[in-house]
């Protein structure tokens, strides 16, 4: 592992058992304003952190390059995506269609992202 990896390993250990604490220690109905930006900061930040780790480790196995940026930028993406279905869901306007949409926009957005050049990696390993 080098240090890319290891800095998202523990901050997805970190922010997933904050929001393991969120979700289990804090009452809903009686949380404050506060608490509840808390909770939606704290899912986007266990899906943005999980989803670099997990990203960057299959692109670093599966074509043998390290792609820091471009795993950052599907990483946060996909804590966006989470986010939003998550506020969504909670208000109560989040349909089958809706999410759908959702996950529609975030691919096009990252198909825009590759196709303008945005897929540079930054060093190639050899075999």
């Amino acid at each position: 592992m080098n240090s890319f990896s290891v800095k998202y390993l523990v901050f997805s250990v970190l922010s997933i058992s904050a929001l393991a604490f969120m979700i289990f220690n804090v009452n809903p109905e009686m949380a404050g304003t506060f608490k509840i930006l808390l909770f939606f900061g704290l899912i986007l930040a266990s899906f943005f952190s999980v989803a670099t780790f997990v990203i960057y480790n299959i692109r670093k196995l599966a074509t043998y390059t390290i792609s820091g940026l471009v795993s950052l930028r599907e990483g946060f993406l996909i804590g966006l995506l989470v986010l939003l279905l998550a506020f969504l869901s909670s208000v109560g306007l989040l349909g089958i269609w809706d999410a759908a949409f959702l996950v529609i926009v975030f691919l096009l957005i990252e198909i825009l992202m590759l196709a303008k050049k945005g897929n540079k990696y930054e060093g190639r390993r050899s075999v």
